[in-house]
Parts: C-alpha cells; structure tokens; sequence
C-alpha cells in the first residue's frame, strides 16, 4: 500500500502537487469545519425533551408527526438489484 492508500484508508484527503523535478509534494488539504448537532442530556433525556418542546415547539410537533407516518406503514429496502431479480424471476 502506497502512501496514497494509506491516507485513503484512514479517511484522510490530500492533494498532489507534481514539483518541476518530477517528484510528489504533498500538500494540506483545505479544512471545512461545520457545526455538529449535540445534545446535552446530563439531566436525563427527559429534561432534554422538556427544554426541547419549550425552545421548539413547532418542530417537536412535526417530529413526532413524522413519526407516527413512519410508523404506520412498513419500511422496506428495494434496490435496482431487487427489482431487476423479481423482473426476471417472478412470473
């Protein structure tokens, strides 16, 4: 494994620079930070909830809509591959 495909393997980007020699440079990758939702729960998830539904109660409405839509009807995964294999099994 080149070095190439090792900062591959452990989820790092890079780029290549190609330097008047000939040789490989490798230089920084540029970084983008984005925020990541957290959520404090260090007074128990119910107390969460509670800030949560006093902050926002629009979108605790719309989440448990959500929810029971979800719930009501079965989940399924149905791939290209799936279709096609009951395409040219099922008579």
């Amino acid at each position: 494994m080149g070095l190439a495909g090792l900062l591959r393997a452990c989820g790092l980007s890079y780029a290549v620079r190609l330097s008047g020699g000939g040789s490989v440079a490798l230089r920084a990758p540029r970084v983008t930070v984005s925020p990541s939702p957290l959520i404090d729960i260090a007074d128990g998830f119910e107390a969460y909830q509670e800030t949560l539904r006093a902050k926002s109660p629009q979108f605790c409405k719309d989440l448990a809509r959500k929810t029971r839509k979800l719930e009501l009807k079965p989940v399924s995964f149905v791939s290209s591959l799936t279709q096609r294999i009951r395409r040219n099994c099922v008579p």
